[in-house]
């Protein structure tokens, strides 16, 4: 008699042979095997783990397992990647799409936008050379100068295998996008701040609207929050002190801002108005960046699972070379993280 966590592994691989399963579909989960094996949850556990060592399939925490048998035909493909700064958060996400891919034999191009110098140009250029090393798909985060891209206009057009992860920017075809729950990252905000007795808040961003993410945020803080001013950070040094200025003018009780890295250098800029934190005002971000952890007072923030999202971002490209159906917004959950900003914890 075959041990039970065997007859779950055999039962998957045969899922797969017969095709009810194929490359990127969700297995059944944990809990799921275990009711239908009638075993412990852990029986269920050590199958999927065997299975994932075996490479035949692939776990992404909070969002389960796919499968991810080894295809002849991707082999040696190459995936080129553009996204900005390849550090803090976004080198999880660099190691999840390598991660995934590597259970199918395919091979990462990483070139790294500079988000201080990413422009059409520098995004063009990049993109010719990962053309130049035969890419045969694009894992890619967007950006408003992406709009001018008439290469990555071209590509999507020609049904070059395409996928957005982050963002999505108003006014590109429909190209399969894998993304933050944005909405409900600024209604778990909104709520937060209604804890706290807030009723008028400040929104600030460095990107328009346009960017799906920020149109998003802004849009669940307004559900859950009433009183909503918005201010777009252009020029650091002007925007911000306006920024404050509207803070004192409207007498508002707490500041999200759409990004960590604001949300550090806003707080610099209400301490320099004699503002304290979060005795006078709340403040909140929108990432988890390690950076976060720094700050004084420690950041009350959103956090992002970039690493889920490039694992998904990268069964999604998976599917469309293999042929298979595939949804094309991937939203990936987001929770708060409380911390002293907020007025939650003691400072």
């Amino acid at each position: 008699m075959k041990p039970a966590y065997i007859l779950i592994m055999d039962y998957i691989k045969a899922k797969i042979l017969s095709k009810e399963l194929r490359p990127g579909d969700k297995v059944p989960s944990e809990n799921e095997l275990a009711r239908m094996f009638n075993v412990s949850r852990l029986t269920a556990r050590k199958a999927l783990e065997n299975l994932e060592y075996e490479g035949i399939v692939t776990r992404i925490q909070g969002l389960g397992t796919f499968v991810a048998s080894v295809h002849e035909q991707l082999k040696g493909v190459r995936i080129g990647v553009l996204i900005t700064n390849y550090q803090d958060t976004r080198a999880s996400m660099l190691f999840g799409i390598v991660r995934t891919f590597q259970k199918f034999s395919i091979d990462v191009i990483p070139f790294n936008l500079d988000a201080l110098f990413t422009n059409t140009i520098h995004e063009e250029r990049m993109l010719r050379e990962l053309l130049k090393l035969e890419i045969k798909g694009l894992i890619i985060e967007p950006r408003i100068s992406s709009l001018s891209d008439t290469l990555l206009l071209g590509l999507i057009n020609e049904n070059f295998p395409v996928v957005f992860v982050d963002r999505i920017i108003e006014g590109f075809p429909k190209v399969p996008v894998v993304y933050s729950d944005n909405r409900n990252g600024g209604q778990i905000v909104g709520k937060h701040m209604k804890k706290h007795h807030v009723k008028s808040a400040l929104f600030v961003t460095e990107e328009p609207f346009d960017v799906s993410s920020v149109k998003e945020r802004f849009d669940g803080l307004k559900d859950e929050v009433t009183e909503i001013t918005w201010k777009m950070i252009t020029d650091f040094d002007k925007d911000f002190h306006s920024a404050v200025k509207t803070v004192q003018r409207e007498g508002l009780e707490a500041v999200f801002f759409c990004n960590d890295y604001l949300a550090i250098r806003g707080i610099t800029y209400l301490k320099e108005y004699g503002y304290k934190i979060p005795a006078d005002i709340s403040v909140y971000g929108f990432d988890d960046l390690r950076v976060s952890l720094y700050a004084y007072p420690r950041l009350t923030t959103v956090h992002q699972d970039f690493q889920a999202m490039g694992e998904l971002a990268a069964l999604q490209l998976v599917k469309i070379f293999l042929g298979e159906p595939l949804e094309f917004e991937e939203r990936v959950p987001v929770s708060l993280i409380v911390r002293e900003s907020c007025g939650c914890n003691k400072l």
